[in-house]
């Protein structure tokens, strides 16, 4: 792991690198990540137990941490700021769709840092989208691909709420999620797609 964080360290930093060029270690799981314009790849660690069920873990080469649980961003954490879901509480029931199935109403109990921001509740709305949306980031075809939206219900004072940005995420034809968008907060936003783009 020290060595993939080593190799990827100069990618990270920098602004539309060609990370198409880079020799990937067929050993290693890829995401290509960009946050605010820069653009670098993470290197998947582990799964872990999260609000969402099983989680992803992921590192960048500057100790940047990603978080995804079955597509969703329920963690983002880089050397100076953090945002993370802490618990999620289901109001609706799941819409299955193969064996992906997120609930498609459910509250967010969200943590940020900086500001001490603990414990804040936002109540969520998914719905299937007809087309991909404008603004998405994929690189590669989207023939074959299933796009889900999520955004808050209602609105909140809370320099947390990006309502106005509502979540993405992509199915395959297998429904395993291979990209997705989020603005943690207003001004803060990722797009994450697994890399190398798969073929349809």
């Amino acid at each position: 792991m020290q060595g993939a964080r080593a190799t990827l360290a100069p990618l990270w930093h920098g602004e539309g690198a060609d990370l198409a060029a880079l020799p990937l270690k067929p050993t290693l799981r890829y995401l290509r990540v960009e946050v605010n314009g820069r653009v670098g790849l993470m290197v998947w660690s582990d799964d872990e137990e999260g609000p969402r069920g099983r989680t992803g873990v992921w590192y960048s080469g500057d100790g940047s941490v990603l978080r995804l649980a079955q597509g969703h961003v329920v963690g983002f954490s880089s050397p100076d700021r953090q945002w993370r879901v802490s618990a999620v509480v289901d109001a609706a029931p799941a819409a299955a769709v193969g064996s992906w199935a997120v609930p498609e109403r459910s509250t967010e109990i969200r943590d940020a840092q900086p500001g001490y921001r603990f414990g804040i509740p936002f109540e969520r709305e998914r719905i299937a989208l007809a087309q991909p949306p404008s603004g998405q980031h994929w690189l590669g075809a989207t023939a074959g691909l299933r796009w889900f939206e999520e955004h808050n219900v209602g609105a909140t004072d809370d320099a947390l709420d990006s309502a106005a940005a509502p979540a993405w995420v992509a199915l395959d034809a297998q429904a395993r999620p291979v990209y997705g968008a989020r603005c943690m907060e207003p001004g803060w936003c990722l797009h994450w797609q697994v890399w190398p783009t798969p073929s349809p």
